[in-house]
């Protein structure tokens, strides 16, 4: 499947899977679960890396391509540093604040950013080849 629609479907299809396969790594269910951050893998990473792969298999080393990597960069860093930040932020706050509880889970690990990675190459590459 070639064109616009497929960057969309990979990009879509990736962030379905990683979050169906957060199911496999977590002991707790609930349907509220589907819309949480943090995880294993991370679906901010699939969903932008398979957006790139199926940009590359579309466009090839082009301008736009390098701006969805450029961005993918940005996603995967911000996952590792930002969002961890914000974590360690709301796990201190929670310990002041005994009454207020903060989700403390944003970020991801390096672990979960790399499987996310590696899940977005092969949803894009599964998309545009099928």
């Amino acid at each position: 499947m070639q064109g616009t629609m497929s960057i969309f479907i990979s990009f879509v299809g990736a962030i379905i899977v990683a979050q169906l396969l957060k199911l496999f790594f977590r002991k707790d269910f609930t349907w509220k679960f589907f819309m949480e951050f943090g995880g294993m893998p991370s679906a901010h990473v699939a969903g932008v890396t398979a957006m790139m792969v199926s940009l590359y298999f579309i466009e090839g080393f082009s301008a736009l391509f390098f701006v969805a990597l450029i961005f993918s960069l940005i996603v995967m860093r911000d996952a590792l540093g930002v969002r961890a930040a914000v974590s360690l932020n709301s796990k201190a706050i929670n310990s002041i604040l005994k009454n207020k509880k903060l989700k403390e889970d944003t970020g991801h690990t390096l672990y979960e950013v790399i499987a996310g990675f590696i899940l977005g190459i092969v949803i894009g590459i599964l998309v545009m080849v099928l």
